[in-house]
């Protein structure tokens, strides 16, 4: 039902627009249609911690849209994209017309929960390989939808990236991207861009 032509404001973003910045106050959340975000949280040492990305369907900063806090992260265009933009207040009156949009952001929003529910599962895993995998999976599955089904997909992550969001070392997601090359897991691997075989993933995740 977010989906309803009458509600929400459709933006389209390039690549490095922000959705919105840590500190930020804004009685708004977005919904993404198409395209890629990432959010970085800055620290107060001056280090920066890449927390998730988003993909179509995501529903993003809903929380403090309607408590009024201030955002918690920075959340910022990796592709072209296109997000619909809704406010708290024109939620609100929509609730009370049509609840069935209410029932339809709470399904999104269980989703949102399952997702990050996983993201935990997979960064507690005692095995560096099988955080590597997942994560690869879970963003290349991002991809995959916005591609032909002759090509496989892509993430555009460097070893860097993927240590902060895996809780790893650098080291230990270099040795895990050599072995999912090895077993054809990873299709191919340059600098910040990894291409991989979906297929062969799953068969990682289900061995670990």
């Amino acid at each position: 039902m977010l989906n309803a032509p009458q509600i929400g404001t459709v933006v389209r973003f390039a690549v490095g627009d922000y959705l919105f910045r840590q500190g930020q106050v804004l009685r708004s959340f977005h919904l993404i249609r198409s395209g890629v975000f990432h959010s970085r949280i800055l620290r107060p040492d001056g280090t920066e911690i890449l927390v998730e990305l988003f993909g179509p369907g995501a529903v993003v900063g809903e929380g403090p849209a309607f408590s009024g806090a201030k955002r918690g992260t920075f959340v910022q265009a990796v592709s072209d994209a296109v997000v619909s933009i809704y406010t708290a207040e024109e939620m609100a009156e929509c609730f009370g017309r049509q609840p069935e949009i209410a029932v339809s952001l709470i399904k999104l929003l269980g989703l949102k929960n399952r997702m990050l529910l996983n993201r935990i599962s997979s960064i507690t895993a005692p095995q560096p390989i099988f955080r590597v995998a997942s994560l690869l999976y879970q963003l290349a599955n991002h991809s995959s939808r916005q591609i032909s089904a002759d090509d496989s997909p892509g993430v555009s992550l460097s070893h860097e990236a993927i240590a902060s969001m895996t809780a790893l070392s650098r080291v230990s997601v270099t040795r895990s991207m050599a072995k999912l090359l090895d077993c054809g897991a990873i299709v191919d691997a340059r600098k910040s861009h990894v291409t991989v075989d979906l297929a062969a993933l799953r068969e990682v995740l289900k061995s670990s």
